[in-house]
């Protein structure tokens, strides 16, 4: 459907993370909301990796996002709670969370849109509130229940790199300039028009507290998972991961290897990864087809690939690099399906592989998969855009 020029319009935005996850979400609630007849403009951090996912038609905008001094995160951050997420997001500074604010205002000036979808998109929500109708979803891991006190740590060990109350004071002070009302609690940002978690309940560290249950992923369900063949293992990893060309190799000395690395592995770990027999994929490939052909995956703990091997009952082997990675890793492990290698030892690896392939993890990836597929709502795309075309309807009326 090609809505008019006159239409409404749709901003579905994303602020915070570049993977393919995210834009496929927003992609489908857009499509879902074409279809109502909206006009959709889609506010990304990588316009150029989202048109792979919303397609090369679809209006498509860089998102403000703030880049740390450098562009890299201080290598000693700790973050234990969601407030150090957004600590390191630029939220622990008024300067950046003010300039942040301020060019969502800009884009929300522009665009007048009559409804906002915002997925791990905090900034906006400072921008949008008491402006536009809001939709929030995504991830439970980044869409909190706004009834929590404070959120909770996710993970033991030491305290975050952020104090909640210090951030929760540079969102009220931000807020205040802008005459919204402030918070009592830092959660209660996201106490916007109506919230979707997106995720499997498993994967959403406030199930417990949440008011609604989880739709689960907006994606089909593939077909019933294929049978275990012989040893192979699917990758999916990022190629800045100094862990990420050395376990590749060898993992090949162990059995074939299939991988998709992104995010630029230097050319001489690519020649190293192909000369150690991975069969390195350039570009998108068949998510289900190669969990298929696959008895292991290998990946770093991104809801996604963990969703789509749980559905496949394969067991996961992670290498976690931030908050919300370790916390599905700590999933899969609860469920024994997943082990995150604690160091880059062929010993460590051999454990974990076996681990992975002894009958126990076989039958908890097969039993729990067709337990996940019966959580999914299968017409989830189209209940949030349902949602959001109503609240753009009485905040108009």
């Amino acid at each position: 459907m090609n809505p008019a020029a006159g239409a409404p319009i749709a901003l579905l935005a994303q602020e915070l993370g570049m993977g393919l996850w995210h834009a496929g979400l927003l992609g489908a609630v857009g499509r879902a909301l074409e279809d109502r007849g909206y006009r959709c403009l889609f506010a990304l951090p990588d316009p150029v990796l989202a048109r792979a996912v919303v397609g090369p038609a679809a209006r498509v905008v860089p998102a403000p996002v703030y880049v740390p001094p450098g562009a890299a995160l201080p290598a000693d951050l700790q973050t234990t709670t969601f407030a150090d997420v957004l600590g390191a997001a630029g939220f622990g500074d008024r300067a950046v969370l003010d300039a942040l604010t301020g060019s969502w205002d800009a884009l929300l000036e522009l665009a007048r849109p009559a409804v906002v979808v915002a997925d791990h998109a905090p900034a906006l929500l400072a921008a949008a509130r008491g402006r536009a109708p809001v939709v929030a979803l995504g991830l439970g891991f980044t869409t909190p229940e706004p009834a929590l006190p404070r959120f909770p740590a996710l993970h033991d060990g030491a305290a975050g790199s952020y104090d909640e109350g210090r951030v929760l004071a540079v969102v009220n002070a931000v807020l205040a300039a802008r005459g919204a009302p402030t918070l009592l609690r830092l959660p209660a940002l996201w106490d916007v028009g109506a919230r979707f978690v997106t995720v499997l309940p498993d994967f959403d560290p406030y199930h417990p507290v949440r008011a609604a249950p989880a739709l689960g992923p907006v994606r089909p369900l593939p077909p019933d998972p294929a049978p275990l063949g012989g040893e192979a293992v699917f990758a999916y990893l990022a190629g800045d991961d100094p862990r990420a060309a050395s376990l590749l190799a060898a993992l090949a000395r162990r059995g074939p290897v299939r991988a998709v690395v992104r995010e630029g592995l230097p050319a001489a770990a690519r020649d190293a990864c192909e000369r150690a027999g991975v069969v390195l994929e350039r570009g998108l490939v068949d998510l289900d087809a190669a969990l298929a052909a696959a008895d292991v995956v290998v990946h770093h703990g991104g809801v996604g690939t963990a969703e789509a091997a749980v559905f496949a009952a394969r067991p996961q082997l992670l290498l976690p690099r931030h908050l919300e990675h370790r916390w599905n890793a700590h999933v899969l492990a609860s469920r024994g399906v997943g082990v995150a290698l604690p160091d880059g030892s062929d010993a460590a690896l051999d454990r974990a592989l076996s681990a992975l392939r002894s009958p126990a993890a076989r039958d908890a990836a097969a039993a729990w998969a067709p337990v996940a597929a019966a959580q999914v709502e299968p017409d989830a795309a189209e209940i949030v855009a349902a949602r959001a075309a109503a609240l753009a309807e009485v905040w108009a009326a």
